[in-house]
């Protein structure tokens, strides 16, 4: 943290996590996700299963199709985080 400060660069965090990697399936991983999906939610999704037990990769993709029925249903549009940041500014 004092690193990313040192160099001028700020910190974000999450609000809507999978937690993939403990979860059983793909629609664990979307439940807990949806569950904390509202405006400016920052979804974390592990990508790799590199640092991740077995499993954890096809569970996220598993999840992206009913979160974006879900981001969908509740006029929730997907941003990327510099987006996200200049709507704050």
């Amino acid at each position: 943290m004092w690193e990313a400060y040192r160099h001028g660069l700020g910190l974000v965090l999450w609000s809507a996590w999978g937690h993939e990697w403990d979860e059983p399936d793909g629609a664990s991983v979307a439940r807990r996700v949806i569950g904390a999906l509202e405006p400016g939610a920052i979804v974390l999704l592990h990508d790799t299963d590199i640092l991740n037990p077995p499993g954890s990769t096809q569970r996220v993709i598993e999840a992206l199709g009913p979160i974006a029925e879900a981001m969908h249903r509740s006029a929730l549009a997907p941003v990327r985080l510099d987006q996200l940041q200049a709507v704050g500014r």
